[in-house]
């Protein structure tokens, strides 16, 4: 009996020692040593969002390995790509995190088109070719990442899986912005070779570690900041500080990931978020369209969260913040679990990434024999705000206008890679101006003209605002699922049907196409249903319902498994860019052209307003509304569609 008792025991442990197991390398590089040439970059801003999120998904802190800033030579990263394979089995889960500047290189093996190998840059690889002292030896080509992510899918086999991040750029084109970028366009070469650079390269490229499929090995997705012709801006996260645009969007997404998504439907996603937050960039990926990102798992949909400490009685510290969509203002719940029993309501009154300060309504004592747990009652949206710097001294003559604007309360001051940029040149010619490069507005200096100006630049200022809010703004709810279609038409002829898009297409429209709009209701309840246009220069249009044809919102109205066409066709103008059609289905109608028309007045009274009609009233920044916290839309009220297309010339 004792030795059949010990046998299972030994079959038991080793059950336990084959369980599968989630392996992270996390490499961060953002202080890069001066001689290297290399600007410094927001690298360590990136690393929480990473392991926030990879401990939701169920990894644990000693797997995952650490290298920051002088810790990441090449000797060192190859090191860790050796010591991370000591540690893999069969099945096991296997994370690559890269963020840092990226070079390209000379191919050194003619394995590329472009003749040109991609790589990321270590913390001791200078910026400049030197003959004989630095050639490129000490960047890590795409070719060394490949080699060493197929020998991790050998062990891994079938039922293990290898994802990589790589939050940098190679190149990036002859545009230039005023924000922290990631990458060079200078090419690691003799100067004699270094003529071409990569904006005039022929071939459109990623970093080519993908192997293809094959059977025996585990799959492999990689997913990358931008194209090889892109600068990959940094963006800012919810805490307003300066993060990779990719680093940011990515694991937004997969910490708050409730079903599984394969690896398309997440670049699909991811596609989507950068569209949002670093518009002129366009993501790259590598890898099987048809496996589920780690195997199909989810994050667990936390319902109840933990306490991190009790302060006094009526303050306590809690493990969720911005990260978790938790912002100021959130109202939650005091469970005691024990009991089942809502002891205290309370109010989120600061947020941090994973932790958030609580003010509880009624005094609790903190009891070591309790459970206590925290239920969120309701959300609130992020405050409305943009942030901005501005490079005008005191002698100047728009001195006073700088001021006055950085006053306004829905802008922050941000040296760091804020999002708008205020300027001047040598003729005094004021300008604002985006991260990545795009201009919004521009005066000539005229005397005794400085109050119009103000006016008219704090308008393009709320304009911006007010365009990045509502294109980041989705709720992804399954009974409202509403889809949309856009139709090419003949101008001349309505009826005859040229072309389609949806959601998932890349769309490109020229001036003067017209075209009809399809939406279709392919969710689990009826809905009513409004569209936003969002211009590229962040004029906000609502083209459904169409009330200057008589329409009112309560005609716009699907059961599931219906579909509408529009009876009209819009035909497309400039301005030239990205443009966004927002559809929303929800359980009222929205009265969201009053909203426009008197510029955010509440078309019902404050207290009746759809939570949506409040966030749309919200977001024009006007006395009534500003610095007003947001109820979230819950998914029983609203539902989102988001579709890029991009105005081109004919």
């Amino acid at each position: 009996m004792r030795y059949y008792i010990t046998i299972c025991i030994l079959l038991f442990l080793s059950a336990l020692n084959l369980k599968a197991e989630k392996h992270a390398l996390i490499i961060a590089i953002g202080d890069y040593p001066t001689d290297g040439g290399w600007p410094d970059i927001s690298s360590h801003n990136d690393i929480p969002h990473v392991e926030g999120a990879l401990i939701k998904l169920g990894f644990q802190k000693k797997n995952m390995m650490m290298l920051q800033d002088k810790e990441a030579t090449k000797s060192a990263i190859l090191s860790a790509f050796a010591n991370i394979e000591s540690k893999l089995k069969k099945g096991d889960i296997l994370f690559i995190h890269f963020s840092g500047h990226g070079q390209q290189v000379v191919d050194d093996n003619g394995d590329e088109i472009d003749n040109l190998d991609e790589a990321i840059v270590p913390y001791n690889s200078p910026i400049k070719w030197l003959e004989g002292f630095n050639e490129g030896q000490y960047l890590i080509r795409d070719d060394i990442i490949g080699k060493w992510t197929n020998k991790y899918r050998e062990i891994l086999g079938d039922k293990g899986q290898v994802v990589v991040i790589l939050d940098s750029c190679h190149s990036g084109s002859g545009t230039r912005g005023l924000g922290l970028a990631r990458g060079t366009d200078q090419i690691m070469a003799p100067s004699n070779i270094n003529n071409l650079s990569a904006s005039q390269t022929t071939q459109e490229s990623t970093m080519g570690i993908y192997a293809g499929d094959d059977k025996q090995l585990a799959p492999m997705a990689s997913y990358f900041g931008a194209s090889s012709r892109e600068l990959n801006y940094e963006t800012t996260d919810d805490q307003d500080k300066p993060v990779g645009s990719l680093s940011f969007a990515f694991y937004s997404i997969v910490s708050k990931m409730t079903n599984p998504m394969s690896f398309d439907e997440l670049f699909d996603r991811l596609s989507l978020k950068m569209k949002s937050i670093a518009p002129r960039q366009n993501p790259q990926w590598e890898g099987p369209a048809d496996v589920y990102f780690l195997g199909g798992e989810a994050s667990r949909k936390d319902y109840l969260f933990s306490i991190n400490s009790f302060v006094n009685e009526q303050k306590i510290v809690v493990d969720i913040g911005t990260m978790g969509d938790v912002f100021e203002g959130t109202q939650i719940q005091l469970i005691d679990v024990n009991d089942q029993k809502v002891l205290s309501n309370g109010v989120i009154t600061k947020a941090l990434l994973n932790r958030s300060e609580v003010r509880l309504d009624v005094a609790v004592n903190e009891d070591a024999d309790r459970l206590y747990k925290i239920k969120i009652a309701e959300r609130t949206l992020p405050p409305i705000l943009c942030s901005m710097s501005s490079q005008i001294n005191e002698e100047s003559p728009w001195s006073q206008v700088s001021k006055s604007i950085l006053e306004q309360p829905f802008i922050q001051w941000q040296e760091a890679n804020p999002e708008l940029y205020l300027i001047e040149d040598v003729d005094l010619v004021l300008s604002l101006m985006t991260r990545d490069g795009v201009t919004l507005f521009e005066k000539p200096f005229i005397d005794g003209k400085e109050a119009r100006t103000l006016g008219q630049l704090e308008s393009a200022i709320k304009s911006y605002t007010q365009g990045k809010y509502l294109r980041s703004f989705e709720s992804d709810a399954s009974s409202y699922l509403l889809t949309t279609e856009i139709i090419e038409v003949d101008c001349n002829d309505e009826s005859n049907q040229l072309q389609s898009f949806n959601s998932q297409s890349s769309i490109q429209i020229e001036i003067g196409t017209c075209i009809k709009l399809k939406i279709s209701n392919e969710g689990t309840k009826p809905a009513y249903f409004s569209m936003l246009d969002i211009q590229p220069d962040n004029v906000v249009n609502v083209i459904i319902p169409a009330v200057e044809l008589g329409y009112t919102a309560d005609e716009y109205y699907l059961k599931p498994g219906e579909t509408f066409i529009t009876d009209y066709s819009i035909e497309i103008g400039e301005p030239f860019g990205d443009e966004v059609l927002k559809l929303i289905g929800s359980n009222e109608p929205l009265d969201l052209s009053g909203i426009i028309r008197s510029r955010g007045a509440s078309t019902r009274g404050p207290s009746s307003d759809h939570p949506f009609e409040a966030l749309m009233a919200a977001t024009f920044q006007e006395e009534s509304t500003r610095g007003a916290k947001i109820r979230k839309p819950s998914i029983e009220e609203v539902g989102t569609e988001t579709v890029y297309f991009q105005i081109i010339g004919q």
